[in-house]
């Protein structure tokens, strides 16, 4: 059985980025897009895509702090109150 994505005509790793982009695969997207930033040979706007998917993609790091904070709170809780 032949690949989905080359029968789609996604032969490069900027089209493939965009497809598993579109289709909700942001960890394949974000890997193609790696692949298309460390290829000299692509075009200087497919890489600027692949740099903007890589920030838009990038895990907030707010979002760590704020669980790292409620999880420190919940430790002082459990040795303050209930041991």
């Amino acid at each position: 059985m032949a690949n989905p994505e080359k029968q789609r005509g996604a032969e490069t790793p900027a089209a493939r980025m965009r497809l598993r982009y579109a289709a909700g695969d942001f960890q394949g997207a974000r890997a193609e897009a790696w692949t298309v930033l460390h290829d000299e040979t692509a075009p200087a706007s497919d890489r600027a895509a692949a740099q903007r998917l890589r920030e838009q993609t990038e895990v907030d790091k707010r979002a760590w702090a704020i669980a790292l904070f409620a999880l420190a709170i919940a430790a002082t809780v459990v040795i303050f109150f209930l041991l």
